[in-house]
């Protein structure tokens, strides 16, 4: 959703889907699908290239990481960035790195308002299966 669209509630007379911010909600008419593409694209930019850098950084000192510990330092940076952008910046405040950049905001689907700690949880660990059923 747009911070716009959150802000200036549009009056809508008729049915609305039970569901907020679906597609066909009159409520949040902006259209997002190419932002919500962009701001996962930026999110996992975020989420790679930043441990990458800091492993590369801690290559470059001497005596250098092995492989072994070039890869641990990705793979927990990449876990450690995505728990505090995905689920304790988004509590915080309703939005990624990615969504900030794209201007969109998280919202239950319930009532629309700000989603909970053990929803953003959920999402986060759905998440994670589905990526590790996509690359298994």
């Amino acid at each position: 959703m747009r911070r716009r669209d959150l802000h200036q509630p549009v009056m809508v007379t008729g049915e609305v889907p039970a569901v907020h911010g679906a597609n066909n909600d009159p409520r949040y008419p902006s259209k997002r699908a190419l932002r919500m593409i962009l701001s996962f694209l930026i999110d996992l930019a975020v989420h790679i290239g930043v441990p990458v850098g800091v492993a590369y950084a801690l290559d470059m000192r001497e005596p250098g990481l092995t492989s072994g510990q070039f890869g641990m330092v990705c793979v927990l940076g990449f876990l450690a960035l995505s728990i505090l952008d995905r689920i304790f910046l988004q509590w915080a405040a309703r939005v990624t790195v990615g969504k900030v950049v794209t201007a969109l905001r998280t919202i239950r689907e319930d009532t629309g308002g700000r989603p909970t700690f053990g929803m953003l949880v959920k999402a986060w660990l759905w998440g994670i299966f589905a990526a590790i059923s996509a690359l298994g």
